[in-house]
């Protein structure tokens, strides 16, 4: 039997298209986390797929991670999802990091120039200001502390107690599509 799509992840799909009209910000713009905003941090990578963070300014979270199943003798790849309510000073917190870190500011993209490995992508959208940026095996230390920062926040407002589904999918696309060339 199928499992329901989230909500979260149906309005992501949904805010993806939206953002399409929406141009990849060069003027920093600061996250106000009173005002509605949408934000999105996969790591992982382009091959097997990104473990997300999706949250918005009402605290609303949605998680989905890598895992693996073994059955009959083989190693089969799968995702598991779990929600968690963050109470609005956390969300604070969240914003209070990207702004402290200097995310707005940061290129596009970033590479090591390595052919496998290890790659994140970071999409925040506030009004008509998004910024997505793409790290391929080279993370800026402003990346770095936001992520330390963001887990530390997460820990704190319950994941480590959160009831993880199996057999969900990963919750990447919409970073995919924030970093693609324009069509």
């Amino acid at each position: 039997m199928p499992k329901p799509i989230p909500i979260l992840a149906l309005l992501s799909l949904l805010l993806a298209c939206a953002l399409t009209a929406f141009s990849n910000s060069t003027t920093p713009f600061p996250i106000d986390p009173e005002k509605p905003f949408h934000l999105e941090f996969g790591r992982g990578s382009g091959w097997h797929g990104l473990s997300v963070v999706i949250l918005d300014e009402s605290g609303q979270t949605i998680l989905s991670r890598e895992g693996s199943t073994f059955r009959d003798g083989v190693i089969y790849q799968d995702w598991s999802t779990t929600e968690i309510t963050l109470p609005h000073d956390l969300i604070r917190e969240i914003a209070s990091a990207v702004n402290a870190n200097a995310i707005i500011t940061l290129n596009k993209s970033y590479s090591g120039h390595v052919y496998d490995g290890t790659q994140w992508v970071f999409l925040i959208a506030q009004g008509n200001n998004q910024k997505a940026v793409y790290f391929d095996n080279k993370f800026p230390s402003a990346i770095t502390r936001f992520a330390k920062s963001l887990d530390e926040i997460l820990a704190r407002g319950g994941l480590p107690k959160a009831d993880w589904k199996s057999g969900g999918r990963a919750l990447d696309q919409t970073l995919w599509k924030s970093i693609a060339p324009p069509k």
